[in-house]
């Protein structure tokens, strides 16, 4: 399979997964009890921690200095220090920035007024949404939850930020995506990137129903975030085909952020749940290390 073929299975994967999932709460709801689903969905998001995990360390990161040492060749590098390692934390300090700056924006949204007295609390709610939706996610709901429940604008206010957060995260994969070189990379992270877009698209659909948003409204939301995945896959197939010698450098620089985003969502996004989940901790743990050993024989088989 080649390389386009590979990106184009992953465009519309991704499509249809985070558009399915998203749709199964608004219209399928009252027919499938919670519980079940959101189950199945810890379970396939903690199976994409393991396989992002592997993806980023065994996959990505050598690649990252295979392009770097290409590019060494007719540019001065110092051959001393680690750049590879350094651009990945660069691109772990690029997500918590914009982590930080959707909560700084969440906070403003929400009210000062309603939040200057409210101390936030720092475990997450009895939601699993905050097992999706990561830092910002958390911190809009903490927020929201401490105003009044009865004015449904503020529900409203917190699905919009979700969408901005996860249209953010969904662009950065995308990209990822469309930077990879080879058709048997883009199909592996594609499985793990579908594993964990599946539970977030279902959280953010069910976030959208529980605050009594419109259906027709609710249904654009989740395709425009389905949406972005080809977008962003797109856009990283077009910084990727730069050609001229600086293409090995501009590639292993934006692989090297690429890298440290992945190692960011599996850090502080899933991993922390496996800590704080209640039930089946040690399963969803297992899960996540036969997600990693999954990749990392695949290695071998590729």
């Amino acid at each position: 399979m080649d390389l386009i073929c590979a990106q184009t299975i992953a465009m519309a994967g991704l499509f249809l997964v985070a558009g399915t999932s998203g749709l199964v709460p608004i219209y399928l709801g009252n027919c499938i009890p919670s519980s079940v689903l959101e189950q199945l969905f810890s379970f396939l998001n903690f199976f994409a921690g393991g396989v992002i995990l592997a993806m980023s360390m065994l996959h990505m990161l050598p690649e990252v200095n295979q392009e770097l040492q290409h590019a060494s060749e007719y540019i001065k590098l110092d051959p001393g220090f680690p750049i590879a390692e350094f651009l990945v934390c660069v691109g772990i300090f690029l997500m918590l920035l914009l982590e930080q700056f959707l909560s700084f924006s969440a906070e403003r949204c929400a009210g000062a007024e309603d939040t200057d007295d409210t101390d936030v609390p720092l475990k997450p709610t009895e939601s699993n949404d905050s097992t999706y939706y990561g830092a910002a996610g958390q911190c809009v709901q903490n927020i929201v939850s401490s105003s009044n429940e009865g004015q449904a604008y503020r529900s409203h206010i917190r699905s919009c930020m979700f969408f901005i957060a996860l249209c953010t995260h969904g662009i950065f994969e995308g990209v990822v995506l469309g930077l990879l070189p080879s058709s048997a990379e883009v199909l592996l992270l594609f499985t793990g990137i579908a594993c964990h877009e599946g539970p977030v698209s279902f959280s953010f659909a069910a976030t959208m129903k529980r605050s009594g948003l419109r259906s027709p409204i609710a249904v654009l939301l989740v395709c425009l975030h389905a949406l972005i995945f080809p977008i962003g896959i797109g856009i990283g197939i077009g910084l990727g085909s730069s050609t001229g010698k600086l293409r090995n450098l501009f590639s292993g620089i934006m692989q090297g952020l690429a890298t440290g985003m992945l190692l960011y969502l599996t850090f502080f996004e899933i991993l922390p749940a496996a800590i704080t989940e209640k039930k089946k901790r040690a399963l969803k743990t297992l899960v996540m290390i036969f997600g990693f050993a999954a990749i990392t024989a695949l290695y071998f088989i590729l």
